[in-house]
């Protein structure tokens, strides 16, 4: 079983050091706080996914999150006879049973934390906010970049503020369906693709289910 230290959690205030401009800081940090399950003023829960990865090699999995505090959760991922399983405690995360099957499905479960996909480091820089119609939804978009890293397009719903769209050279991923959960907004679905995937057509879905 393998453990790792974890630095101390940074206040979501630091995403105001990135910039002057108040307005996508403002964006990002409102998406944030009303779309962020794993944060200290929400209760305990379950959440369940489905991760099913469409196209040459297909893989479905299944992912359940344990929820109490922010210092105390578990994490289960299963994909076919694998099962990987994560504790956090204070300062802590033990991880056993993990593989590289479980690491990738991990890794697409990680726009599942908002506070993460939202966060802006000190090196980085937010653009202007643009205004647009997709589909017939009301967007406001911005930029977030920094030196020798891919630019990240970021879209909010314009009625309520929550996360849409996040687009990078590497990857896209839509969160959609969004329904109130324990004070949050909840997106019940989530589906991407990669441009450079050296497999054409594969395409990623998660289907999550609050408990």
């Amino acid at each position: 079983m393998a453990k790792f230290l974890l630095p101390p959690l940074l206040a979501l205030t630091i995403l105001c050091s990135a910039s002057g401009n108040p307005q996508p800081l403002a964006l990002l940090q409102h998406a944030a706080e009303i779309c962020n399950l794993r944060s200290a003023d929400v209760g305990p829960f379950r959440l369940r996914a489905r991760v099913r990865v469409q196209g040459a090699d297909p893989v479905d999995a299944g992912y359940l999150l344990i929820w109490a505090t922010p210092d105390r959760w578990r994490e289960e991922i299963s994909v076919g006879n694998d099962l990987a399983i994560r504790v956090g405690a204070k300062a802590t995360i033990s991880i056993r049973g993990d593989t590289e099957q479980t690491q990738a499905i991990r890794s697409q479960l990680r726009s599942l934390d908002f506070e993460a996909v939202l966060y802006v480091k000190p090196s980085q820089s937010l653009g202007d906010v643009k205004n647009i119609n997709h589909d017939g939804v009301a967007m406001q978009c911005l930029s977030r970049t920094a030196k020798r890293v891919s630019k990240t397009k970021l879209c909010f719903d314009v009625a309520t503020g929550a996360l849409v769209k996040e687009e990078s050279e590497n990857s896209t991923t839509e969160f959609s369906k969004y329904s109130d959960f324990k004070g949050k907004l909840f997106p019940r679905l989530q589906t991407g693709h990669a441009p450079d995937d050296p497999c054409p057509g594969r395409h990623r879905r998660l289907d999550l289910h609050r408990q």
